[in-house]
């Protein structure tokens, strides 16, 4: 499956603050970052499924694909260079956090999904989620487990890791109450391993339960595509065909909201009425629907790392255009890779 060229931004690495357009139909500015909000919830009754694949193809190290599922009226700001940052990341206008950031001088990433459970701390003593993305994107991942033990984030999953090599090392943070609703945080379960190499797939399921049916078969699908992938690779005529058959074939998989037979978690959340949670189960993506008109997915990501270039294509589309809510298309942001990275630890450390 191929799709339409796309708009690309080039980020200029040599120029970190300066974009340059390769295609005058997309037109895109700096922006500054939105006052930070220590003590709002970035995301509330967030979903979100997260998929990456590590050192599954060799010549793309890193990929990830990315659903932000939220309430649809919550708004939000385009992904976008921000200049004082330097993350090109998307903002919850409402908080100020992010779901998922790339440093575009040090290769920084971190994504976010959120563990699904009633128990939050209160709002005048939490520190947003959005702002973990934010630490660990810009600071790398050395100093995660103190920036966590620190402060009362509410339940999550985290993937941090720095993404501009061929070999990256992708760590999983996590933290959550345990079933019986514990709010001391001495009782949650919180902790943190590096990846290995292949497939791994997050929801909003419980660190320590089982894995969702629909992030098995998420992974499933990923590792299916990947592998037809790799016994087709030769016809790619080039690294950029190989990048726009990923971007492409992710798009598909992680859209897809009508999987045959998928089952549902056997202990469903309790956010929603039972048969609107079991809705929320049939594929990684949420649609609008007639039953369901308030929550949703609401935009995508997609990640690619090409080892081949040395350089990283960031692809993003909002999923809640108009009324009702329509897909947005695809804009395209290329990163290269500086020839000598700017680690997190030579970084100037984030004001927090």
């Amino acid at each position: 499956m191929m799709m339409a060229s796309l708009p690309v931004v080039l980020v200029s690495i040599s120029r970190p603050a300066a974009f340059v357009l390769e295609d005058e139909r997309m037109c895109v500015q700096i922006v500054s970052r939105l006052p930070r909000d220590t003590h709002t919830c970035t995301l509330h009754r967030a979903m979100c499924i997260l998929v990456v694949a590590v050192g599954c193809h060799p010549s793309l190290p890193f990929i990830c694909a990315h659903n932000r599922d939220e309430q649809r009226d919550r708004p939000s700001r385009d992904d976008s260079l921000e200049e004082d940052t330097q993350l090109l990341c998307g903002r919850d206008i409402q908080a100020g956090g992010t779901v998922l950031g790339l440093h575009a001088v040090g290769g920084g990433f971190a994504a976010l999904t959120n563990c699904r459970t009633t128990v939050k701390w209160p709002e005048d003593q939490h520190t947003s989620r959005g702002r973990l993305v934010e630490f660990l994107a810009v600071n790398g991942t050395a100093g995660a487990e103190e920036f966590i033990q620190s402060r009362k984030i509410d339940p999550f999953h985290a993937l941090a890791g720095h993404i501009f090599c061929d070999s990256p090392e992708i760590h999983y943070f996590w933290s959550a109450p345990p079933d019986t609703g514990e709010q001391a945080s001495s009782k949650w379960s919180a902790g943190h391993r590096i990846l290995e190499r292949g497939v791994f797939v997050v929801s909003n399921e419980k660190p320590a339960g089982e894995a969702w049916p629909k992030c098995l078969w998420l992974r499933r699908a990923v590792e299916d595509f990947l592998e037809q992938l790799g016994r087709r690779g030769e016809k790619a005529s080039d690294a950029s065909e190989l990048v726009s058959q990923v971007h492409a074939g992710l798009a598909e998989i992680m859209s897809r909201s009508d999987v045959p037979e998928l089952k549902v978690p056997s202990r469903l959340p309790k956010w929603f009425p039972e048969a609107v949670e079991e809705k929320l189960h049939s594929g990684p993506f949420c649609p609008w629907r007639p039953d369901l008109e308030t929550f949703g997915t609401v935009s995508q990501r997609i990640l690619v790392c090409d080892g081949v270039k040395r350089q990283t294509h960031y692809f993003y589309r909002p999923t809640n255009l108009g009324s009702p809510p329509q897909l947005g298309p695809w804009r395209s942001f290329l990163i290269r890779w500086p020839l000598l990275v700017q680690t997190p630890s030579a970084q100037q450390s984030a004001k927090l």
